[in-house]
């Protein structure tokens, strides 16, 4: 977060350890990974705001204890992709068990269930605007690998040091490898474009 904040602060210290003709390179990718922090930073901090209170307000209309309890823990919990919904989702629905109320039960799992479809498919891509825009499941692995090495610490910091070395692919391997100047995921998910019939002409000359 600190470095989402003030990125320039740390930037050009690490750009001048380059050497001169690559410090441009080191400065393109700075910018965008500073970019691309703060667009996960705001993102996930008014994703967790919005699902804490829709998931408060939704438990308080179906009178669940500590409905209050419950929004908080469901928006903090949010920072970890996947794992934090499900259990945000299933922790109230089992504290319901208890009152032999099947229905209210159903209930509250269809509202957790709601509350992050709502959540995940409105909220963050509004505000990340696709500039973090990362296939599902490189984020389970992340969140799975980083758990493992680092704990819980792994579990927080996974998808921003996906997002940093997605920029990394897109700058280094993409643009100055292959020479591509598009954007490293959308070149990674989408299939090549057919040829068109210029470029089969083209390629049969060549070959002859």
């Amino acid at each position: 977060m600190y470095l989402a904040r003030q990125p320039a602060l740390y930037s050009n210290g690490l750009i001048s350890l380059f050497a001169p003709r690559h410090r441009r390179i080191a400065a393109r990718i700075s910018a965008d990974a500073g970019a691309t922090l703060r667009a996960w930073v705001v993102g996930q901090l008014i994703s967790m705001a919005v699902l804490a209170l829709l998931t408060a307000v939704g438990l308080w209309i179906l009178g669940v204890p500590y409905w209050l309890a419950f929004g908080i823990f469901t928006g903090i919990v949010a920072i970890i992709p996947f794992f934090g919904t499900l259990v945000s989702t299933l922790l109230p629905a089992v504290f319901v068990v208890a009152s032999g109320d099947w229905v209210k039960v159903l209930l509250v799992i269809l509202l957790g269930v709601l509350v992050h479809v709502f959540g995940s498919n409105i909220v963050v891509p509004r505000i990340m605007q696709r500039k973090v825009d990362i296939p599902p499941v490189l984020t389970i692995a992340i969140v799975l690998v980083m758990g493992a090495l680092l704990g819980a610490i792994g579990l927080i910091v996974a998808v921003p040091v996906l997002c940093v070395t997605m920029v990394l692919i897109r700058h280094i391997l993409y643009r100055e490898i292959y020479g591509e100047a598009g954007n490293a995921e959308a070149a990674v998910l989408r299939p090549t474009e057919p040829w068109t019939g210029v470029e089969r002409r083209q390629a049969a000359g060549s070959a002859k």
